[in-house]
């Protein structure tokens, strides 16, 4: 997939309104973007969106999964002046945000449920007691708006821009994984690879998994099919933006899959070797917890990879609210090492037990050269 092609897709996406809950906006993008590929479209009962690929008779199944929310304010209570252009609103925040960055002023945006924004505010005061993410907020109505707000997110302009080598969004976290899917799915209809593959757009990931947890529950998928989560996460001192996708070997919560992260790791270690551009990382991400923790709960083989991230949920510095930033060529390789996770065996990679047990037979004569006396002391 070439950057042009990629810049567009993120741009489309990562311009969509979503919060916990209020996906609706991003759910219709996808699902109209599959059905126009001709990609196999399901949704369960719960809103999380399924999108299929087959070509072939292939043993290995994959499913790469994103979510389609983000931190942002449920409204509560909505009550308007008599003159209907401005109201009081009581806003719930849904996700994970350090209490600085609720100050009062802080301006935020209104949308329906399915997306159009209807207008503009600020939020005013925190109610409730101490750690209460509950706010009294400021709601002025937008020309042609007219309907009541579902939810709000923070004001952030321009809302998608590409500078220096950086997507720069209100939300990368996790539209960009979204992306990283999306870009998946392309590539490997424009190449009619052999592969089976299922992406997994969740709903309501930063309230705790709930919409991969009711999937997992279900059983909709089984088991025998290797779940990767594809994240984006804040970037550490030994993983930062730029440095290429990282294979996450487990997050704050759990570590996912040896064999799985095993076969992934040969991967990306022969797409080295083929593809001069290509770079990755493998870490231990541990600023929070991803989708494969959920699932490798419920009884799934999970793996992860994830887009190290600056501004993490929105929280740049000194207590002020900022886009979300992430590196595009960090994106284009992350859609690589996905699609030849997907459709190309790691040839290069030998098994750990493999390994161990030639250095077992190499040096086994001498562990038992004079054991008699290990065997007598």
């Amino acid at each position: 997939m070439n950057l042009r092609q990629l810049q567009k897709l993120a741009g489309g996406v990562a311009s969509l309104p979503t919060a916990p809950f209020h996906e609706l906006a991003v759910f219709r993008f996808i699902s109209g973007w599959a059905r126009a590929h001709r990609f196999r479209v399901e949704t369960d009962s719960l809103g999380n969106l399924l999108v299929g690929y087959k070509k072939g008779r292939v043993r290995e199944r994959w499913a790469f999964a994103a979510h389609m929310d983000h931190p942002g304010f449920e409204v509560v209570e909505f009550a308007k002046d008599p003159r209907g252009r401005s109201a009081t609103c009581e806003v719930e925040f849904l996700g994970g945000v350090s209490p600085e960055y609720f100050r009062p002023g802080t301006r935020i945006v209104y949308y329906t449920r399915a997306g159009a924004e209807v207008g503009r505010g600020a939020l005013q005061g925190r109610l409730g007691k101490r750690g209460s993410k509950r706010f009294a907020a400021h709601f002025a109505g937008v020309a042609g708006g007219g309907q009541e707000p579902a939810y709000a997110m923070w004001d952030i302009r321009p809302v998608f821009r590409i500078a220096g080598g950086r997507i720069r969004s209100r939300v990368c976290d996790d539209l960009m994984g979204c992306v990283a899917i999306m870009g998946l799915f392309e590539e490997l209809k424009r190449t009619r690879v052999e592969a089976d593959v299922v992406g997994i757009f969740a709903r309501a990931e930063e309230v705790g998994f709930v919409g991969a947890i009711g999937l997992a529950r279900s059983h909709r998928l089984p088991k025998s099919r290797v779940i990767i989560s594809v994240e984006n996460s804040k970037a550490l001192p030994d993983a930062k933006c730029g440095d290429g996708p990282v294979i996450r070997v487990g997050d704050r919560a759990s570590v996912f899959d040896p064999g799985v992260t095993a076969r992934m790791t040969g991967v990306a270690e022969n797409l080295c070797k083929e593809d001069a551009l290509f770079r990755y990382q493998r870490r231990l991400m541990y600023g929070g917890t991803c989708e494969a923790t959920a699932y490798g709960e419920y009884g799934y083989r999970v793996g992860a990879v994830c887009l190290p991230m600056e501004h993490y949920h929105n929280m740049g510095e000194g207590g002020t609210i900022a886009a979300e930033r992430v590196d595009l060529k960090d994106v284009n390789n992350l859609v690589k090492m996905m699609v030849a996770i997907s459709t190309k065996p790691a040839t290069n990679s030998r098994s750990l037990k493999k390994r161990l047990g030639e250095l077992y037979a190499k040096n086994r004569r001498k562990l038992c050269r004079g054991n008699d006396e290990f065997q007598s002391s």
